[in-house]
């Protein structure tokens, strides 16, 4: 993606905020949809940074059920934050949606933390010639 940048190009990520869902998604749950039934079961493997999850959909009416499997690679802020800046970004932000739960914008920086269920990240690509420290890409 940054290679797709111009020099003082924005970047701009929408990703899962670690934090949150290891306090609230990791285990089982179950609800009601509609005329369904949901069985959700999920797990963080900490050392594959890992969230698995396993999701049953139960209709109702006895019908036949269906089974969703996902494995998400997960980050903590700290870990994008070395791993964007590494690519050449800086002016590098975090915004979370814990404003909106509090009845404001929809992302705000002052309030991106654990309660943030996303993570918004704003960066923009060195530009070697204003002196910035970055390797230059050829291709851009």
């Amino acid at each position: 993606m940054v290679a797709a940048l111009v020099p003082g190009g924005r970047l701009l990520l929408d990703l899962h905020n670690l934090a949150w869902y290891r306090q609230h998604a990791v285990g089982k749950d179950w609800r009601e949809i509609d005329d369904h039934f949901l069985l959700s079961e999920f797990t963080f493997e900490v050392t594959k940074r890992r969230l698995r999850g396993r999701q049953i959909l139960l209709p109702k009416d006895g019908g036949p059920s269906r089974e969703y499997l996902t494995s998400m690679l997960e980050y903590d802020p700290s870990e994008i934050a070395v791993l964007v800046s590494s690519s050449g970004i800086d002016d590098i932000a975090f915004y979370g949606d814990a404003c909106a739960a509090a009845g404001g914008p929809l992302f705000c920086a002052e309030r991106f933390g654990e309660q943030s269920h996303m993570m918004i990240v704003r960066g923009r690509k060195v530009d070697i010639a204003k002196g910035n420290h970055a390797h230059k890409d050829p291709s851009t």
